[in-house]
């Protein structure tokens, strides 16, 4: 036999013979593969307790459901002192709710304040523990940044809201917000309240303290905010949008709205970062530009905007600041929107809403 041909012969074979065990091993590793393999899962804790909380920006006197007392509002109706905070301690806060609610309006809880600001622990009755504390900042002489008693303040407190009149040539319509109701007006703001910048400083605000300790809020929880608002502005948005922006191409609701708020998502009270969220614009009343029926429905369209605040990114972020921050108008209003006046050029606030997610 030519000994190549039987080389090769040989060489075939042994291929052949190692096949089985090639097969064998190739089983023998799909087995082990497929095997479910033991991972081990990190395991997060919800604390149970109350799932919302509503506060209802009213006066207790002067509306049924309303979070602040009659007597914290006569109180503060010369404007509250400003915050005095370190990114560890706050020293003073604004003017602060009684009184918390469901979502459908039934009353949920309630607790008192000591001097000092800080919460009398013996008032607590169902207070959500994961709702640290709300306040907001009330004008007048005792606020450095916001002299002005009628325009951040509520309504018939301190101010004339009953007889504020927008005054349209021959048109003229009450301006003013309900009795007991918080309201911020711009013509009583604009000359005499600083710009905000979302600090502990800002005159006119609303803020919101949330407790991430092992009491409050999970790790994993987040919070939906629902706030209810009417907002009105003297002129409507501009036809061309290149006025909203800087020559740089930012965008810059400070240059074409009548008064702008921003929301800032904050570790601490004293922390002073970017905004997190534009409020105000959009305001859909306006009583210039439009047609006249606007004049006769003035503050007839109410706002509701949601955001949720992104907790669960990062368990230091605490503090929900909303702030009102600058009008784009002079006291030229003075002919046009009387005292007291937030359905001419302002905001009336009605409730904000917590929903843990």
């Amino acid at each position: 036999m030519n000994w190549a041909y039987s080389k090769k012969t040989n060489h075939f074979a042994a291929a052949l013979l190692s096949i089985p065990a090639v097969l064998s091993a190739c089983t023998q590793l799909s087995t082990l593969n497929t095997s479910t393999p033991s991972i081990a899962t990190a395991k997060s804790f919800v604390p149970t307790g109350t799932m919302a909380a509503k506060i209802f920006f009213s006066n207790s006197s002067d509306n049924a459901s309303g979070s602040f007392d009659s007597s914290s509002i006569s109180a503060a109706s010369s404007g509250t002192s400003l915050t005095q905070a370190t990114s560890a301690t706050v020293f003073h806060l604004g003017l602060q709710p009684t009184r918390v609610f469901n979502p459908d309006g039934t009353l949920l809880g309630s607790q008192q304040y000591n001097t000092d600001g800080s919460v009398n622990t013996a008032s607590i009755n169902h207070w959500p523990a994961w709702l640290q504390s709300v306040d907001i900042g009330i004008s007048g002489p005792n606020n450095p940044n916001a002299t002005s008693i009628a325009c951040a303040n509520f309504a018939g407190s301190t101010t004339n809201d009953l007889g504020a009149i927008c005054n349209l040539g021959s048109s003229q319509v009450p301006c003013g917000a309900s009795k007991g109701q918080f309201r911020v007006s711009e013509a009583d703001c604009t000359s005499n309240t600083q710009t905000g910048i979302g600090g502990p400083n800002d005159g006119v605000y609303l803020r919101a303290v949330f407790n991430r300790g092992s009491t409050g809020l999970g790790p994993t929880e987040n919070i939906l905010v629902v706030i209810e608002y009417v907002a009105s502005s003297l002129n409507p948005a501009p036809i061309s949008a290149n006025k909203c922006f800087s020559e740089s191409g930012l965008f810059s609701p400070e240059s074409c709205s009548d008064f702008v708020w921003r929301a800032y998502l904050k570790h601490n009270v004293a922390e002073i970062t970017q905004p997190f969220f534009l409020l105000i614009p959009p305001m859909v009343n306006s009583l210039l530009g439009f047609a006249q029926n606007s004049v006769s429905s003035v503050g007839s369209n109410p706002s509701t905007r949601q955001l949720v605040l992104p907790l669960a990114t990062d368990p230091n972020l605490t503090v929900l600041q909303i702030s009102r921050i600058k009008s784009n108008f002079t006291n030229t209003l003075s002919s046009t929107c009387s005292s007291s006046s937030p359905l001419c050029a302002g905001v009336i606030f009605s409730s904000m809403t917590f929903y843990r997610i």
